[in-house]
């Protein structure tokens, strides 16, 4: 049985807003899944609650098990026509990302956020937790289209699990929408010296050093999303602020993951590295 956590339902249980009419018929879901856009609608009370009681770091700690624990997809809104899924970044927890779901909830959409370790936990080993996941609910959900918003480092871990899938073929045939924003894609030149430690003791005695080895611009991780290419049923799109002093989208790295995704740039000029999380709801 479920329990609670601070007010808080565990990842077993739904929020579930108001019963709804009767289940969507096979066929029914495949009319609603043709180009033609959703109809929006405004979100209901205990809905946005559900999103609101995003939890904080300590609860998402407590989610998961403890530290450097997998990560995994945390059900908090019910609906139907496909599901939008949040992906926090680093020193942050789901509730910071809590805005990014709304645009799917006015479609009547799942909501999901990932609650992952992004102090202890590799950014490899954490998009691994993130594909084993996309792929379960990918297989529970044949057909339906699925939005992906990340912000911030949380970016880099989703495109991590999307590279998985594509290697797995699990991509094709599906409607995918992929929000990355202020993802520095570029990564940094001084989380290059996390990977010094060839031993690993450093990473055993210093847990929060296994995140760095990724973001590090020369780093294996690196390689891996700038050689990445996506199908053409997934539309990408990157969110920066003209005030974000966290990304440099000018390094050679991510002008290549950008133009490997052919994604669309949308620049949010009064923006920082935190604002733009309101900023890019009506998008």
């Amino acid at each position: 049985m479920a329990g609670k956590l601070d007010g808080i339902q565990t990842p077993t249980t739904y929020h579930l807003p108001p019963a709804r009419r009767r289940p969507i018929q096979r066929q029914e879901l495949q009319d609603t899944f043709t180009p033609s856009a959703p109809v929006e609608r405004f979100p209901t009370r205990s809905e946005m609650q559900a999103v609101m009681r995003g939890f904080n770091e300590d609860q998402e700690r407590a989610v998961l098990g403890g530290s450097n624990r997998p990560g995994r997809l945390v059900p908090l809104v019910r609906g139907h026509n496909g599901a939008v899924m949040t992906i926090h970044g680093a020193n942050a927890a789901p509730e910071t990302v809590n805005s990014l779901a709304e645009p799917g909830l006015r479609r009547g959409q799942e909501v999901h956020t990932f609650a992952y370790d992004d102090r202890f936990r590799s950014l490899q080993n954490s998009s691994q937790d993130l594909a084993r996941e996309l792929g379960e609910w990918m297989e529970r959900n044949p057909g339906q289209p699925l939005t992906l918003r990340a912000h911030s480092m949380g970016g880099r871990v989703t495109l991590g699990a999307l590279a998985l899938l594509q290697e797995q073929g699990r991509l094709q045939g599906r409607r995918l929408n992929l929000d990355l924003v202020a993802p520095p894609l570029g990564g940094y030149s001084e989380a290059n010296l996390a990977r010094l430690d060839p031993t690993g003791v450093a990473g055993s005695l210093f847990p929060m050093v296994r995140p760095g080895v990724d973001m590090g611009t020369t780093s294996e991780f690196q390689r891996r999303l700038e050689n990445l290419r996506l199908p053409e049923n997934v539309r990408t799109r990157i969110f920066l602020g003209g005030r974000d002093e966290v990304v440099n989208p000018n390094l050679s790295g991510f002008r290549r993951i950008q133009q490997n995704l052919g994604a669309e740039v949308i620049r949010l000029p009064e923006a920082d590295h935190e604002s733009i999380l309101q900023q890019v709801v009506g998008h």
